[in-house]
């Protein structure tokens, strides 16, 4: 018996370090860079939720196996029953179709499940697809290893999709930022004074953002953040010295040249443009990026969802028909002002 089960949006108050709050988290992480609530947003969820849990059983196999065993527990379904991993593995699509054709086999998977062994809420249909993960991953080290090579190749953005589950479980699943901040503590791993000031002043700018009709505002974000790091320079020259110091001599030249390029490259009649200037530095890894992705999204949308989404192209463009929404985004609730009443620190 086929299972046609329909569900509304996933529940995200979900109980702290609980398997069910790991996966709202991950809702969370997918919507904040870009994955649209569409009719095909359930297939691009459970499709990062799998490649979760493969990844999760080749970076730290047994821990992977102690979570896969918790989820056990909540999802009473055969994920690893032999059909259901050959269903998953019997067309894994090449390099720059494997997305699509993940996201079908695993929406056919979750359909033929037997209605009492299927996934009784949305957020455990994001736990069965990376315990599904987990399992392809240990059954099959090749798949693994492929799936990671392919991980590799991926954009910034799509990496730290794919690697949720490894890094909160590093931290005991106890998931304390916003995703947008633990992007940032990710991306900046290497650089860790400049990390501690850029998720500083991220979160204080995020908080700000929350406020407006659109939090992902580019407008804001690069006025923000210009005049953040002005009033810093003027206020607390003291705290630049480590900052300099970690990025050297080389560091320091390729800002200044950034600087020149973008953002007085972008000026006219004498007036900077920092809108201009943040596009005109993400165009490189827009162009770069999209020789190794397939089918991404135009990068003419609005705002800093802009990047995401179009980076977010390997799990959001696809081939499939849409369908009912099944598993649906979690919904944001939060005032809004328009950005033009929002005070920002203007330096002169």
């Amino acid at each position: 018996m086929k299972n046609n089960n329909r569900l509304q949006s996933p529940a995200v108050e979900a109980a702290q370090g609980t398997p069910e709050d790991t996966a709202a988290h991950l809702a969370r992480c997918a919507v904040s860079f870009g994955i649209e609530n569409d009719d095909d947003y359930e297939a691009r969820v459970l499709a990062i939720a799998f490649v979760n849990g493969t990844l999760f059983s080749k970076w730290l196999p047994d821990v992977a196996t102690e979570f896969a065993a918790q989820v056990r527990a909540l999802v009473t379904t055969e994920w690893d029953h032999p059909q259901v991993l050959d269903l998953i593995q019997k067309n894994p699509g090449d390099d720059v179709t494997w997305v699509t054709a993940l996201r079908a086999n695993l929406q056919q998977a979750l359909q033929e499940l037997p209605t009492d062994l299927s996934p009784t809420t949305p957020l455990r249909k994001i736990l069965w697809a990376a315990a599904v993960g987990i399992r392809a991953g240990q059954c099959d080290p090749e798949y693994a290893e492929t799936t990671f090579k392919r991980y590799e190749i991926m954009g910034t953005e799509n990496r730290f999709l794919g690697s949720r589950l490894s890094t909160w479980a590093l931290e005991d699943f106890e998931i304390r930022n916003p995703p947008l901040i633990e992007f940032f503590e990710q991306h900046y791993r290497k650089t860790p004074v400049e990390r501690a000031l850029i998720c500083r002043e991220a979160s204080e700018t995020l908080s700000s953002a929350t406020l407006l009709q659109d939090p992902w505002e580019l407008k804001f974000w690069s006025e923000t953040g210009f005049n953040r790091g002005k009033l810093l320079a003027e206020n607390h020259p003291a705290a630049l010295g480590p900052l300099f110091d970690e990025a050297g001599p080389k560091g320091l030249n390729y800002c200044q040249q950034l600087f020149q390029k973008c953002v007085l490259g972008t000026a006219k009649s004498g007036t900077i443009d920092l809108e201009r200037a943040v596009l005109r530095f993400f165009a490189p890894f827009s162009r770069r990026h999209s020789t190794r992705v397939a089918a991404l999204p135009d990068q003419e949308s609005k705002g800093l969802r802009s990047r995401a989404t179009g980076f977010t192209g390997a799990w959001v463009r696809g081939k499939l028909e849409p369908r009912s929404p099944q598993l649906q985004a979690p919904s944001i609730h939060r005032p809004t002002i328009p950005s033009s009443q929002l005070k920002l620190p203007v330096v002169a």
